[in-house]
């Protein structure tokens, strides 16, 4: 079951919560832009920038969950069991689209060390995206965006 948040105020993270939520990033956390597959209306498919969070301690989602909300970043948070004999239940914390991620990078800035660079790039995607709205096609530009950040996350 997935439950989304969301809201609109302008604060900024304590330098307690940036850090740890960088901590949570590096460790348990992806930076990345996902492609949907093609369909009719968008013949190309489309890009979606995404931050996301997995841990099997209901503590450690609790406190994301708790902290994104603190700080009016829309977010969505959801359990899906393992399969296996003694499997614990994943918790998923996700950030998806171009105004939740730019919201994030906002308040928490550049918060990670090991996925800084990943945070860089999907800053700049998104204000390349910006200053390119739809119906501006996706161009090489975009794809080297989503390159990058898989060739940092391998």
């Amino acid at each position: 079951m997935m439950r989304q948040t969301e809201s609109a105020d302008n604060l900024q993270a304590t330098p307690e919560d940036r850090g740890w939520f960088g901590g949570c990033l590096d460790c348990d956390g992806c930076a990345t832009i996902a492609w949907t597959q093609p369909t009719k209306k968008r013949p190309r498919g489309k890009y979606i920038p995404v931050i996301g969070f997995q841990n099997t301690n209901p503590a450690i989602i609790e406190a994301l969950d708790d902290v994104l909300t603190k700080y009016s970043v829309g977010h969505w948070v959801g359990w899906r069991e393992q399969r296996g004999f003694g499997c614990k239940p994943v918790g998923d914390v996700k950030i998806v689209g171009h105004k939740r991620i730019k919201r994030f990078l906002d308040v928490f800035g550049i918060c990670a060390r090991g996925k800084a660079r990943q945070l860089e790039l999907l800053r700049e995607f998104i204000n390349h995206r910006q200053d390119n709205p739809p119906p501006q096609p996706y161009n090489d530009i975009d794809d080297s965006f989503r390159v990058k950040i898989r060739q940092l996350n391998c």
